[in-house]
């Protein structure tokens, strides 16, 4: 039943030669095994750099996602993803299969490491010094720019992994948003 070559191949856990029950495996936790953050402002001669970092690390997400849109068929579009052939025996996901919807065993495709970190905000800003704020009749001049959710280091790169549990296709990742702005008082 699992003998051909390119297709998903589950591992025996008793060894009993029988893939039954008794061959389930736990893969993973959806509760992260650690999180936390670092959140700190650091000034030099005007400058302003505030970062907030946060991590959770050691946990599993289900990404359906990656079970609807990676069937390997030829009936519809797919992701583009790292799939067997014989010149490409190392791979990521099966060879793909016009007459089937979907591969024996696909959704052990769907789960994947959660870990992350992600810089969720970011902001560098300037204080002008008093001798050019009053020269031109202000009390406190500063410029700013800001940054959030600007990058997320993860092996998992279809989505924010931050969505912890089921992601799906409809689902989307967090915005972007980048500012910049000027504070002025008189």
């Amino acid at each position: 039943m699992q003998g051909y070559p390119g297709e998903i191949k589950l591992a025996d856990e008793d060894g009993d030669g029988v893939f039954s029950p008794d061959d389930r495996a736990i893969l993973g936790n959806d509760i992260p095994s650690v999180f936390g953050g670092f959140n700190n402002t650091f000034s030099y001669k005007g400058f302003d750099l505030s970062v907030l970092l946060y991590y959770r690390l050691g946990f599993m997400i289900e990404s359906t996602f990656h079970d609807d849109q990676a069937t390997m068929q030829s009936r519809y579009n797919n992701l583009d993803v790292d799939y067997w052939t014989i010149d490409n025996p190392t791979n990521e996901y099966p060879r793909p299969n016009m007459e089937q919807e979907h591969p024996q065993f696909d959704t052990s495709l769907r789960y994947r490491d959660g870990g992350f970190v992600k810089l969720r905000n970011v902001t560098l800003g300037y204080n002008f010094p008093s001798n050019i704020t009053s020269k031109l009749g202000m009390t406190r001049l500063r410029v700013y720019v800001s940054a959030q959710n600007p990058k997320v280091w993860s092996s998992y790169t279809a989505f924010d992994p931050e969505n912890a549990g089921d992601v799906g296709s409809g689902d989307l990742p967090s915005n972007k948003l980048f500012l910049g702005g000027i504070n002025v008082s008189f």
